[in-house]
């Protein structure tokens, strides 16, 4: 989008566009999987980009910390949101749901796959644990 939507968007359109579209795409992954920093960073950049109408051949002016621009409305920011806080609150709510749902099919798979005997009060992940699995123990974590 920023190549094309960069000219024809004013700074509230692009700040629509941001928390409306770009903030929810990777949301659903989000929910379950925890995301490598690098890929949460380059997801800020392209929005921070895209916020200060960056094209790929033209840069545009960061006039803003980016640390300003996220926080909360109330706060005097825009409101968008930083990828690594959201995917941290929604692997704490998947842990918390995981200790509150006992008779879940989910729950009791997962436990019944990964809460061996050695390690039944322990969250901790293998390198053979699943993607889920690491992402309930980086909420736990939190």
């Amino acid at each position: 989008l920023a190549g094309w939507k960069v000219g024809l968007l004013s700074m509230a359109g692009h700040l629509t566009l941001i928390n409306s579209v770009n903030s929810s795409i990777p949301v659903h992954q989000m929910q379950v999987l925890k995301f490598l920093t690098k890929i949460m960073n380059k997801l800020d950049h392209i929005n921070r980009n895209f916020l200060w109408g960056s094209a790929y051949v033209k840069k545009g002016i960061h006039i803003v910390n980016w640390n300003d621009v996220t926080d909360p409305e109330v706060e005097g920011g825009l409101g968008i949101k930083v990828y690594k806080l959201v995917i941290n609150s929604m692997l704490a709510k998947l842990s918390w749901w995981f200790l509150k749902e006992r008779d879940s099919l989910w729950v009791k798979t997962l436990k019944a796959k990964y809460l061996t005997p050695s390690r039944i009060n322990s969250f901790s992940s293998t390198n053979r644990s699943s993607s889920i699995w690491k992402g309930l123990a980086t909420g736990w974590d939190c």
